[in-house]
């Protein structure tokens, strides 16, 4: 795991040593795009891309290779076309940071169909972000969380739900700690409406 996603929340009170370590992960999200670009010698073709991405936290596209693909002249496409990408960038603990991911492509009939777009036009950023309490045998265990939000258009936390959980007993604390949340809210044209975000809560 890369350096940006190793920082932790900062400490109040001098508890850092009797405190957990928690990082809470918003992955970035593809908002302006260029679908690749296919010789006409595969203008019908069928198959898969997989290009590994570097953002930057402005969310601009610094690096882009293939990691997997059925057909070579495939992921260069992919690849000369993400360069031209630009994501929501990705946050830790509601702040921007660089990220590494892969982006999958599919092909059919010679069209390129990336991962969807988000719906909303600027996504739900965090604001108050209160972590996990946890027991004192939970502390220091490592583990993740990953949490669906509904967020209404205020910005409010409507709802939560677990998707992934590697340890269980991590499940109830992260999801109460969730419930406290407040965002910006997500804007689709400019006006604020509700929407659905997924937050990676590591324990370390």
């Amino acid at each position: 795991m890369s350096s940006h996603f190793r920082s932790a929340f900062a400490l109040a009170l001098g508890l850092a040593a009797a405190l957990p370590t928690c990082i809470a992960i918003e992955a970035p999200a593809p908002y302006r795009t260029t679908l690749p670009a296919l010789a006409s010698a595969r203008s019908g073709a069928a198959g898969y891309a997989d290009v590994y991405v570097e953002t930057n936290a402005y969310g601009y596209v610094t690096h882009a290779e293939v990691k997997a693909t059925s057909h070579p002249e495939l992921g260069e496409a992919c690849v000369a076309a993400i360069l031209e990408w630009r994501y929501s960038p990705a946050r830790e603990n509601g702040q921007p940071v660089p990220a590494q991911f892969i982006q999958p492509f599919h092909f059919e009939n010679g069209r390129a169909v990336p991962t969807p777009k988000a719906k909303a036009d600027q996504r739900p950023a965090a604001r108050h972000t209160p972590r996990p309490e946890l027991p004192a045998e939970l502390r220091n265990v490592p583990g993740c969380v990953t949490v669906l939000f509904d967020v209404d258009a205020e910005g409010r936390v409507r709802s939560v739900a677990a998707q992934d959980v590697s340890l269980p007993a991590l499940e109830a604390p992260t999801l109460a700690a969730a419930k406290e949340w407040t965002f910006r809210p997500a804007r689709k044209r400019g006006q604020p409406t509700p929407a659905k975000v997924a937050v990676s809560f590591v324990f370390k």
